[in-house]
């Protein structure tokens, strides 16, 4: 809530003046008075409990749930817990993506390997693709475990 308050008086000082204004003419004029505020403490206010306009307003913001600093902290443990779904979601998918490329390169290795097994047999690439092959199907079987 402060990130929002503070950039909402940063984006719209004028605006903010204008209201400060108005209620700085209408707060002593309330029962019981309200203090005047000025417009440098109000961008230096750090906490939602610190904003005395917020504080003497007729609606009890503090007193919302979601002024709650308890309730803060929930919302975004929630969020999180949200996200986390949506990442196991994703993370399956690109397990899915994983398994397909694993076995199409084991499947890919081992056809070159026959293509040339059949065009010549004592080419010594042949040994070079199967010592690749061997050191590649051991690492993608620790990726399908």
């Amino acid at each position: 809530m402060r990130k929002y308050i503070s950039k909402a008086i940063t984006r719209r000082s004028a605006t903010i003046q204008t209201a400060l204004e108005k209620y700085n003419r209408l707060a002593p004029l309330q029962d019981p008075p309200r203090p005047v505020l000025d417009y440098s403490k109000i961008v230096r206010y750090a906490s939602l409990g610190e904003f005395s306009v917020l504080k003497h307003s007729c609606h009890d913001i503090l007193t919302k749930p979601w002024a709650v600093s308890v309730n803060h902290k929930m919302a975004a443990k929630y969020f999180k817990l949200v996200r986390l779904h949506e990442e196991i979601v994703w993370l399956n998918v690109k397990i899915k993506h994983l398994q397909s490329w694993v076995e199409h390169e084991d499947r890919t290795m081992l056809e070159a390997i026959d293509s040339l097994l059949a065009d010549d047999p004592d080419s010594s690439l042949i040994a070079e693709l199967k010592t690749l092959y061997a050191k590649r199907h051991r690492i993608n079987n620790n990726h399908h475990k």
